[in-house]
This record gives structure tokens, sequence and C-alpha cells, in this order.
């Protein structure tokens, strides 16, 4: 049995009671890809560094790098880091009960300064944040949020527009929270093919694989209201 058919995907921006009340019920995952920028209408720099490039061979070496994907490119670096604060910032918002995130980040862009709500002491910045959950169940930590992206904002970048959020361990009273962020978040509305999955307490340790599934098996774009 898939992951996906073992516990139903709901297209829809709140929880039933029976999600909540649900056995080995831990938490809920939000994702979806990147469908334009949740900045319209403001003005960013493009940030486009240029290599001291002079020989042709260097610059035939630099397009090797150039990674070929169907994705565009839709967030400048400094926007890129704008989009993780606002998610942060939202969720400590209408869940003042988040005790930590965990934030996918490659390493810092050159000449972009990180937010300063990306440093705080909550806030943990990894490669991998899934490798967080295992030493923060054994502390008892309650409402985790872990957020996997591949946000592209350079055309050497891996990745497909993907966002992920965990909201994990949660504890009863963030219930009315979650559902005002699922309802009313900035960064949500920009994300089309959206989805909102219960995880149980056994998928803890399978949070990369159920990601990539729920990603990877909606062909039908559109974002959900």
């Amino acid at each position: 049995m898939s992951i996906l058919a073992s516990t139903p995907l709901h297209e829809t921006n709140t929880f039933a009671e029976s999600d909540w009340q649900a056995p080995g019920f831990c938490g809920l995952q939000i994702s979806g890809v990147l469908s334009g920028s949740p900045f319209s209408g403001t003005c960013h720099p493009a940030e486009l560094g240029v290599m001291p490039l002079v020989r042709p061979l260097e610059y035939a070496e630099v397009m090797r790098f150039e990674r070929q994907a169907p994705v565009p490119v839709l967030l400048s670096p400094s926007q890129r880091y704008l989009l993780l604060k606002t998610l942060v910032v939202e969720m400590r918002q209408y869940v003042p009960s988040i005790s930590v995130f965990g934030l996918r980040l490659f390493g810092p862009d050159f000449n972009v300064q990180l937010p300063r709500e990306l440093l705080a002491s909550d806030v943990f910045i990894t490669h991998a944040p899934q490798d967080l959950l295992p030493a923060l169940l054994d502390s008892g930590t309650r409402n985790v949020v872990l957020v996997h992206h591949g946000l592209r904002a350079d055309p050497i970048e891996r990745g497909e527009n993907e966002l992920v959020i965990w909201a994990l361990m949660l504890s009863p009273e963030s219930r009315e929270g979650i559902e005002s962020f699922l309802s009313n978040s900035v960064v949500l509305r920009a994300l089309a093919r959206r989805r909102v999955r219960p995880i149980l307490r056994e998928e803890l340790a399978r949070l990369s694989e159920i990601a990539q599934i729920a990603i990877q098996s909606v062909e039908v774009c559109g974002s959900v209201g």
C-alpha cells in the first residue's frame, strides 16, 4: 500500500474533527509548488552576480553549471529569504506555541544578509531539517515546524520550486491557530497544487519520502482556495 493510499489527502484549508482525533495523529503536512511571487506589486533588485570571466574556455566551463529545469526562477536570493522569513513570522503570529523551526537553506547567498527572524535562537538552519526530528522527539519537544524547499533563485540551483511545511507534535490548543494560518497565509496563497494531509507518528521517519510523493503525484495545477 502506498503512503498516499494509507493516509488520505485533503484539498481543503481545514481538517475535519476526525483528522485531529485520529489514533496516531501527530501533525500535518502542507505542500505545494510556487506559482508566482508572493510579493507582487513590489520591486526587488535582481541581484545577478557576474563572474570575472575573460577567456572563451572560462565561459564554457561556467555554462556547465547551469541545470536544465522545467520550472522558472521566480525569486531573487533576498526574496527567497523574505519568503522564509514571512513564513516564520506568520506561523509565530497564528501559532504562538511553536517551539522550534527547522528551515532548509543551502548556505548563505553572497552579498545577501539573512533576516534576523531566521537567526533567532529557536530557528535552526540546515540542509536537512528532517534530521533534527529524532533529537526533538527524544527531548519531548512539542509544536515543531520543519520546512523543506527547492525554491530556485539561480539557474545553477536544483529544485522544482517546491515548498513543504510540517507542523508536528501539535498540542490540542494549536488547532485554531493552524487553521487560521491555512486560511490567511500570504505565502500559502502563492502555492499551486496545494495539499494538506495529516501525518501519523508512524510516518515521522519517512518525511522526505512523503514530501516527494506529495509533490510529484499531483498533475493538475491550481491553487486550493
